[in-house]
């Protein structure tokens, strides 16, 4: 409590001095409001980062989540959140004495100008942190409630998905970008989904013992058949696979991917189809063969994870990253030493994941049809090994009760 007190008696020395120099109240409601919000966010994030520790086998001290998470904060969001502001939100305010000089930026999002428009710039900011507050506050009770329970369940990854998608997406459309330039944003986009999914696909894998307990409680039908990723028992079976967070999370990363793409891959492909000055002209067939391949790929490193957690291993997190981390570095490291490019050896490429139909993107060629079924062939080993692994969890159920 003692920071804390410290600041707040420093408000009224700040906003007295900020008067006398002749700054705006609005401007100082602003930035109070603004600061205010992000410091309750900061809060819940780092709630959430206590309670995600504490259960963590990586993490026995939280001394170690802590520093991790106040660097980050202090070098990272922090300076990112109040450049963020400076550049457009209380631009939006700011009359008399400007307090940064020479500082005028406008940006938009879904054509909406939040640059300059006061009501947008602090909506889109209020907004935003309500509801990065609101997921990360499910995150934190559902850790609270059950300790080992996943990070994140199904239904909220979908949201949390959407949303970080949705707000991305949105900062493409803007009057003040060419086709080329949105086209690019689509890209960016989807290289920070890269990052996002490596981390989903760990954050809703379920551990050993909650595959223990769901192929106990699972589809009667199922049990019945003998194969437990079957979805012979109707409904029940595929909506166990969807939304119960015991389940395999393989269906969930698909149905992430599915959400992610349907924004990504129409809006790059009419983006550049859009742009006459496009020296890349892209086919619809070669970015449909594109996404199919990068959605094996997908399935691919969440059927290994869910693999390996679902092992007896004495700390599966670190083997999972380690094989997920190998099995997207090393190949293509490899591939452009030995000058292996993707224009020649489109069929290595495109098994790992890399789908690369020459420098133009204009056709698929066979050695990339030739490719993406070598990954559909990996895919099923690890869904078979997966199937093995939960016959062997529901026998030993059967044999504990």
């Amino acid at each position: 409590m003692l920071p804390l007190l410290l600041v707040l008696t420093l408000v009224p020395l700040h906003v007295f001095s900020g008067l006398v120099t002749g700054l705006s109240p609005l401007l100082l409601l602003s930035y109070y409001l603004i600061v205010g919000a992000g410091t309750v966010t900061v809060f819940i994030l780092a709630l959430l980062v206590g309670l995600g520790s504490g259960a963590s086998k990586l993490a026995q001290q939280r001394a170690v989540s802590a520093i991790s998470f106040s660097g980050l904060t202090l070098f990272a969001l922090s300076p990112i959140f109040m450049l963020w502001n400076t550049l457009f939100t209380w631009q939006t305010v700011a009359t008399g004495p400007e307090l940064f000089l020479g500082v005028s930026e406008s940006v938009e999002w879904l054509y909406l100008d939040i640059g300059t428009n006061p009501w947008f710039a602090h909506l889109f900011v209020l907004l935003n942190l309500a509801g990065v507050s609101a997921i990360a506050w499910q995150m934190a009770v559902r850790k609270f409630r059950v300790p080992h329970s996943t990070l994140l369940s199904k239904r909220l990854s979908y949201v949390g998905v959407a949303y970080a998608n949705f707000v991305g997406w949105g900062f493409a459309w803007s009057s003040q970008l060419e086709n080329y330039d949105q086209a690019s944003m689509m890209v960016a986009l989807y290289f920070l989904n890269v990052a996002l999914f490596f981390v989903l696909i760990f954050a809703i894998a379920p551990s050993r013992q909650m595959l223990l307990d769901w192929v106990r409680y699972r589809n009667s039908a199922q049990s019945r058949s003998g194969n437990a990723l079957s979805v012979s028992g109707g409904k029940s079976a595929w909506r166990a696979w969807l939304w119960a967070d015991a389940s395999p999370s393989v269906a969930a990363v698909g149905v992430n991917f599915l959400i992610a793409a349907g924004l990504i891959f129409p809006s790059f492909y009419w983006f550049v189809s859009s742009d006459a000055y496009s020296y890349t002209e892209v086919t619809f067939v070669a970015l449909l063969f594109a996404a199919v391949s990068i959605f094996v790929s997908a399935l691919t490193y969440a059927t290994l994870v869910q693999v390996i957690f679902s092992r007896r291993l004495r700390v599966p997190i670190v083997w999972a990253a380690g094989c997920v981390a190998v099995l997207v570095i090393v190949p293509p490291l490899v591939l452009l030493f030995q000058s292996m490019f993707p224009e020649d050896f489109g069929i290595l490429w495109t098994f790992f994941g890399i789908p690369m139909m020459g420098v133009a993107a204009t056709q698929v060629t066979v050695r990339s049809l030739i490719g993406l079924l070598g990954q559909l062939c990996f895919l099923g080993f690890l869904l078979n090994r997966l199937n093995v692994n939960l016959k062997a969890l529901a026998v030993q159920r059967s044999i504990s009760d």
